[in-house]
C-alpha cells in the first residue's frame, strides 16, 4: 500500500510539474513540444524501446540466473540475487506499463483536440487549448521520468549480474 501511494505521489507530482511547465508556455506560440504528432511518435518510440528492454531481459533469464549461480559462492546468495533481478524486471514492466497508458492518453488528448461539440464549451477562464496542453506536458514529463527510471533500472540490473559482488 505504501508504495502504490509513493508511486500515486510521484505520478501527481510530475504531472503538476508539467502543468506548471506548460502554463510558463504562452498559448499562442505553442512549442512543438506540445504537437500531437510529435507527443504520440516520441512516446511510441520510447514504448518501442521499452518492450524491446524487457523482451530482452525477459529471454536472457535463465541466462542471468545461470551466470548469477556461476558467480556467488553460495546457492543462497544467488538465490537472494536473482530475487533482487526480479524486482527489477517488475520495475521494468511496470515502467512500461505506464509508458504505454501515457501513448494511450495521447491518443485521446489528440482525439480531444480535434472534436469540436458545439453545444458544449469549457469556462473561458479554462479555454480548451490551455487544459490540453497542460495534459499534454504532464503526460509528457511523466513519460520522461519513467523512461528514465526504465533505464536506471536496466543499469541497476546490468551492474547486479555483471559487476558487482563476484567470488
Amino acid at each position: 500500500m505504501r508504495q502504490i501511494l509513493k508511486n500515486a505521489f510521484q505520478i501527481i507530482l510530475f504531472f503538476l510539474i508539467g502543468v506548471g511547465i506548460s502554463l510558463l508556455i504562452p498559448q499562442n506560440n505553442a512549442p512543438l513540444l506540445l504537437d500531437n504528432e510529435f507527443l504520440i511518435t516520441f512516446t511510441g518510440v520510447v514504448l518501442g524501446i521499452s518492450a524491446t528492454i524487457v523482451t530482452f531481459i525477459f529471454s536472457s533469464t535463465d541466462k542471468v540466473k545461470s551466470v548469477l549461480e556461476s558467480t556467488y559462492a553460495t546457492p543462497e546468495k544467488a538465490s537472494d540475487v536473482f530475487e533482487i533481478f526480479k524486482r527489477g524486471y517488475t520495475e521494468l514492466v511496470q515502467d512500461s506499463s505506464f509508458i504505454f497508458i501515457i501513448f494511450l492518453l495521447f491518443f485521446v488528448a489528440a482525439g480531444w483536440s480535434a472534436i469540436d461539440i458545439p453545444y458544449v464549451s469549457m469556462p473561458i477562464t479554462l479555454p480548451k487549448p490551455l487544459v490540453l496542453n497542460a495534459i499534454k506536458m504532464g503526460l509528457f514529463v511523466n513519460c520522461l521520468f519513467a523512461t528514465a527510471d526504465l533505464f536506471f533500472s536496466l543499469s541497476n540490473i546490468l551492474k547486479l549480474a555483471l559487476y558487482e559482488h563476484t567470488k
